[in-house]
């Protein structure tokens, strides 16, 4: 549960926007291809193709503290504690946000 509640939990406003960006209108698609999130008319959103509103929170730093700690978890209970008030989006840092936290990748991209 906790991998299939993080993919859910990860889904961004930033892919939000993309998905906008993508295709405004997706009428002529069979159901089956209707599934998900995704970009709808006028600028809209659609859920398994209907239209959805939703709120998230700027989680921002929840990744970056593994930065400096690999072993720094503490997301998966932030997100836990997102899941558990209903929130389905959260904004946050898929890199470092400072040059020196962009090390790791220098040093070693495969971790």
């Amino acid at each position: 549960m906790k991998s299939t509640y993080s993919i859910a939990a990860l889904t961004t406003i930033g892919t939000m926007t993309l998905l906008l960006a993508s295709r405004a209108s997706h009428a002529d698609e069979p159901p089956s291809r209707m599934l998900g999130l995704r970009g709808g008319p006028n600028a809209t959103v659609l859920l398994n193709g209907q239209f959805y509103r939703g709120i998230g929170v700027n989680y921002f730093d929840c990744f970056l503290r593994s930065l400096k700690n690999g072993d720094h978890t503490s997301y998966d209970a932030g997100f836990a504690t997102l899941a558990a008030k209903g929130i389905p989006f959260a904004r946050f840092c898929a890199t470092g946000f400072w040059p020196r936290d962009m090390q790791l990748y220098i040093d070693d991209r495969d971790e």
